[in-house]
């Protein structure tokens, strides 16, 4: 008996290391989301010009989206979201966008929500606006998201959205731009080509922008 006792007390600290161990495993796999490099292999060849009338040239190249001065938008498409699985009301997404020439909006992202989308207006109406269009039928420049910032050229800005259930929230360089809660409000795009950007796009407005780095997570 004494025998047994004593391997019982010595085993007990390494059956405790297992058990604290395997916990943490755990915990790490509960904890662990999903995440998706959208213009690193296999994605990038997933991307396709939007076909909207006039417009420019949009592609992917070196790890970067061009799209050109169209008359008057270009877009873009990622036509692979559906197949990715990330939930359409938890996600983050994240990119960068200079506006290389022009004076209008740039960079700005058609996203889904729902079942359809918005679109989050970098420099729009002259070059300053920010907003997202469309919240219970009023665009980027009449509904509450309405902000102002003085975009420079050919400059890198970072874009962080976040779709958690019905809470919106969207920063630029970390300053936040967007906090909005959808939550019995109506939603979806603005009339026109824009909903060729349908389910995640991007589109310029008689500019040429570049965006890298776009990352969506799984919340």
């Amino acid at each position: 008996m004494k025998h047994l006792w004593r391997a019982g007390f010595h085993s007990r600290p390494f059956f405790c290391a297992c058990l604290v161990l395997a916990l943490v495993q755990c915990g790490r796999k509960t904890e662990s989301k999903r995440e998706w490099r959208l213009l690193d292999a296999p994605h990038a060849a997933s991307w396709r010009a939007s076909g909207m009338d006039e417009q420019g040239k949009a592609f992917v190249k070196d790890g970067e989206i061009t799209t050109g001065i169209g008359a008057p938008m270009t877009g873009i498409t990622f036509i692979a979201w559906e197949s990715l699985g990330v939930p359409r009301d938890r996600y983050i997404i994240e990119y960068e966008a200079m506006r290389a020439e022009g004076a209008d909006f740039f960079g700005s992202i058609t996203f889904p929500v729902r079942d359809s989308g918005l679109t989050f207006i970098i420099g729009g109406w002259g070059g300053r606006l920010t907003g997202v269009s469309s919240i219970d039928g009023l665009d980027a420049s009449e509904n509450m998201t309405r902000g102002n910032f003085a975009f420079e050229n050919n400059r890198w800005y970072r874009v962080r959205i976040e779709l958690k259930d019905e809470n919106l929230t969207i920063t630029i360089d970390g300053r936040p731009f967007v906090n909005v809660s959808l939550k019995g409000r109506e939603t979806g795009l603005r009339y026109g080509e824009i909903s060729k950007c349908l389910p995640l796009g991007f589109a310029s407005y008689f500019t040429t922008a570049r965006i890298r780095h776009v990352v969506v997570r799984e919340l």
